[in-house]
């Protein structure tokens, strides 16, 4: 097999693995590395040298799912107000979640089960990375300790766990999680300036 196929192949099986953890997340089901690559038609060993652990196909699954760039949430908003940041990015990534449901419910599970170590998804602490993100350009204006406090705060408005209190306990439609997310996060922005001053 020449080079160039043998990279074509290699990055088929990168894909068919990726979509194989996809699909059976999108079942509500948190598989293993091993039972992703049944689902896939490759070995485990095959499965394990393309993602050596949970975590790293996780990432991958994100990347398939459509993991917003920063770059892309923020566009043009480098002078914009901290509530239009914070809802820019409750939009993207509370959007992207309520677009992935099944994806995202199968996370949230995951996570309080006392043998998921080797599972997907695991935490990766892309949801205060992002809230960081939003807030970067008020860090100093806030001050260290209102800025941790917001960032706490907003971490109850975006994720899964938000998500499903959203939808299940309040049984708002996916819209509507949508815009009690944006309206929350707008609220902790300004109750902290307000605090602030």
């Amino acid at each position: 097999m020449a080079a160039g196929e043998r990279k074509n192949q290699k990055q088929r099986t990168r894909t068919a693995v990726v979509n194989a953890a996809v699909r059976l997340l999108q079942t509500g089901k948190s598989p293993t590395v091993s039972e992703v690559a049944r689902a896939a038609l490759v070995s485990p060993a095959t499965a394990y040298r393309y993602f050596p652990n949970a975590s790293s196909l996780w990432s991958a699954v994100l990347l398939a799912i459509g993991e917003p760039n920063a770059r892309d949430v923020f566009a043009g908003l480098e002078k914009a107000s901290l509530e239009e940041r914070v809802t820019a990015m409750i939009e993207s990534v509370g959007g992207r979640m309520l677009a992935n449901e099944a994806i995202w419910r199968a996370a949230h599970s995951i996570q309080f089960e006392a043998a998921s170590n080797n599972r997907i998804p695991t935490r990766t602490g892309q949801r205060l990375r992002w809230i960081e993100e939003a807030l970067a350009p008020a860090q100093r204006k806030l001050g260290k300790r209102q800025h941790a406090r917001l960032m706490h705060a907003l971490a109850l408005v975006i994720g899964a766990d938000a998500m499903i209190t959203l939808r299940d306990v309040c049984r708002l439609s996916a819209r509507d999680a949508k815009q009690v997310s944006v309206w929350a996060g707008q609220a902790l922005v300004r109750a902290a300036q307000s605090d602030r001053r």
